[in-house]
Formats: structure tokens, C-alpha cells, sequence
């Protein structure tokens, strides 16, 4: 797969930018030579993620807001990798930062799209080798990790250690739990 995107940002005032990245995806698959304008990691197409950044410094707030491509491998107590369209809010300094996530996601590797969350995160780093990530998420259940999709939203609680060995060795692991159906 290729995936070329222009990513840019337009400054609103001191503490807000507005950004729109666009891109081409192409897959290389014989099998979807379909092209749409939200492709899916195996789809050709364009691609439009258009979102809001910025402080509420008063409240001590970091906010993203809009339609984003998320890479996580922290996210949601479990990996992430998904287009997502909400709202996410994160307070704290480096030592210890809260976030607050609401949205639905489009996983790639899933059958369905829209899929819901509401997520409350904690990221915790003891020093420069070695950090905690921990929280509670309300989401759609999802096939893609062995659940029955029609079942409604799941409760999840999570907890995730890192520890970094070098440059070239890291190791995460952590209890992952599903709760119950919503």
C-alpha cells in the first residue's frame, strides 16, 4: 500500500490551529480497484481528516476535536489503529495526564464502521524508561476482537506497563478485561 497526504495547519490565534490533511491511498489489490472517498486500509482512494487543536489554558485543557487518522498504541486499553471522529481532551502535565475520548471509530480491520467509545485514560510516566497506562472504556463490541458486534457497548478496564530496554527493545503488557454488555 502507498499512502501520500499533505498535511497542513493554519494558526486561528495563539493557542488554536485548524488543520486539514489530504491524501491518496491506493492499495495495490487486484481485488479493490473500487475507489471512494474514505478508504479503507485495504481501499483506494482519497482521504480527508479535518480537526481543531488547541489550549484552554484557564482550565488546563489540551482539546482535538474533528476527523483524525489514530495511531495508538495506548489507545482505548488496547491497540488502535482507526479513523476517528469525536472529541478528545487531555489535562495534565507530563508527569501525569488524564484524557477524556468520545467519538466513534472506523477500524480498519473491522466489518463495521461507526463503531462507538467513550474512553477515560490515564498515562502515568515513573521516568524516562518506564511508564503506566491505565483507564476504562465504554465501546462498541467489535469482531475484530472476537465479539459479537450486535451485543452493544462493552465495558472495558485495562492497565498497561512499558518498560524501554534500549533503542531497539522496548516490552508492554498489562491485564486487558471486558466487563459486560451495555
Amino acid at each position: 500500500m502507498i499512502h501520500v497526504a499533505v498535511n497542513s495547519t493554519y494558526k486561528v490565534s495563539d493557542t488554536w490551529q485548524a488543520h486539514a490533511d489530504i491524501g491518496y491511498r491506493n492499495s495495490f489489490s487486484g481485488f479493490d480497484e473500487r475507489k471512494n472517498l474514505s478508504p479503507n486500509e485495504n481501499g483506494t482512494g482519497m482521504t480527508m481528516d479535518t480537526y481543531v487543536t488547541g489550549q484552554m489554558p484557564k482550565l488546563g485543557l489540551d482539546a482535538k476535536i474533528g476527523k483524525w487518522n489514530e495511531w495508538n498504541i495506548y489507545g482505548w486499553g488496547m491497540d488502535i489503529d482507526c479513523d476517528f471522529s469525536g472529541a478528545q481532551f487531555t489535562y495534565g502535565k507530563k508527569a501525569f495526564k488524564t484524557f477524556l475520548t468520545m467519538g466513534q471509530m472506523d477500524l480498519w480491520d473491522a466489518s463495521r464502521n461507526e463503531e462507538k467509545v467513550t474512553s477515560l485514560r490515564f498515562f502515568y510516566p515513573f521516568d524516562k524508561k518506564n511508564d503506566i497506562n491505565f483507564g476504562t472504556s465504554w465501546s462498541s463490541a467489535m469482531a475484530s476482537r472476537y465479539q459479537d458486534p450486535d451485543q452493544g457497548r462493552v465495558f472495558y478496564y485495562y492497565a498497561h506497563a512499558h518498560h524501554k530496554f534500549d533503542q531497539n527493545w522496548d516490552l508492554r503488557g498489562g491485564p486487558y478485561q471486558q466487563q459486560c454488555r451495555a
